[in-house]
């Protein structure tokens, strides 16, 4: 998790109170009689006037172009539209490696775009973990545009990513590791037939059909059946391996859709958990099928979680520090943390652009 600056509470809260004022609430109308701002120039009493007339508002943006002289040719990853931005602030975040995308407050200065206040970079998260981090706010969000109609009226909680912008994106082999998943109704589905594409286990009602071909790692797709509830979920951790288990769906007349309800990245997964303070479950038929661990297997998973946290947070504070120290003190071989530590570093190395 990134460490905050020591400053992170009051710039934040200035950000924040600038976009009540100039943003969809657009509390600055109430003091444009107010004595002290009819004292001020005419000039300035205008620019307040201007700033009402375009609202600022937070945006999720990334470059199309960088045009130079700190100016972007920049999409809203909401809307979809395009925007000229000034900020030399991007250009300093696009010299540190590949980012997914930026969010911040802006404001229009009547030629292009500029910004307020922070600008929360991401490395991993990726827009549509920001879609399934609002559903958990509000469950009445299905689409882009409630999404943003909801951040603009409490910004609060999407200036909390902020926590998650040193988190990396999953990769293996070119396959970015996402949650894909959709459900849908089926009744009286016959499973006769599906031994062909499936292995197929039965739990308690339930059965799980594991796509061959594809579930292995990194791809794991699968459908669950619950013959109760006559529910079907779908679920794979590549898109590739989703698109592939659609089409062997369809083949049996169980038509989903092409794009996933659930699109949820593992650095997604972990801010979210980290900021509602609560576990995500999306696959409540997973356990039935997950073998027991032993209590000293479990343990080991446990201390290398532990010191994975310990090493992240250790190198994102830029001090030095002695990974045989972070090894003892959480329990783990030093072998094991040496082991670990050099995969971090492998990961982190694909996000510094060669110079």
């Amino acid at each position: 998790m990134r460490k905050a600056p020591s400053d992170w509470p009051a710039v934040l809260s200035e950000q924040y109170i600038v976009a009540q004022l100039f943003g969809a609430n657009q509390l600055a109308k109430d003091y444009l009689e107010h004595p002290q701002v009819r004292r001020l120039s005419s000039r300035e009493r205008g620019f307040l006037r201007e700033q009402i007339l375009h609202p600022w508002d937070f945006v999720f943006m990334e470059p199309l172009e960088d045009l130079g002289n700190d100016f972007f040719d920049m999409e809203d990853l909401l809307s979809g539209d395009t925007f000229l931005l000034y900020s030399p602030s991007v250009s300093k975040y696009e010299t540190m490696g590949q980012m997914s995308m930026y969010f911040t407050l802006r404001c229009f200065n009547g030629q292009c775009y500029q910004t307020y206040g922070p600008i929360t970079y991401s490395r991993g998260v990726q827009i549509f973990d920001v879609l399934f981090f609002a559903r958990q706010l509000d469950s009445t969000v299905e689409t882009y545009d409630e999404l943003g109609a909801l951040m603009q009226k409490d910004p609060l909680p999407f200036m909390t990513l902020l926590m998650g912008s040193e988190y990396p994106a999953a990769v293996h082999e070119g396959s970015l590791f996402v949650l894909c998943q959709s459900e849908i109704q089926v009744p009286n589905l016959d499973l006769s037939a599906w031994g062909k594409a499936f292995d197929v286990q039965e739990e308690d009602g339930v059965y799980k059909l594991d796509l061959q071909g594809w579930n292995q790692p990194p791809h794991y797709a699968s459908c669950y059946y619950d013959r109760v509830n006559r529910m079907l979920l779908a679920t794979a951790l590549t898109g590739q391996a989703y698109n592939s288990l659609i089409n062997t769906l369809a083949e049996f007349n169980v038509n989903l859709p092409e794009t996933p309800d659930v699109l949820l990245t593992p650095a997604g997964r972990t801010l979210i958990q980290n900021i509602l303070g609560k576990k995500l479950v999306t696959n409540p038929y997973a356990e039935i099928f997950d073998k027991d661990v032993s209590p000293e297997k479990q343990g080991e998973i446990d201390a290398a979680n532990r010191f994975l946290g310990m090493l992240v947070s250790a190198h994102n504070s830029g001090e030095e520090y002695d990974l045989r120290e972070l090894a003892h003190e959480a329990e783990i071989p030093y072998e094991t943390a040496q082991e670990i530590a050099t995969h971090i570093q492998k990961r982190l190395d694909r996000y510094q652009r060669p110079q």
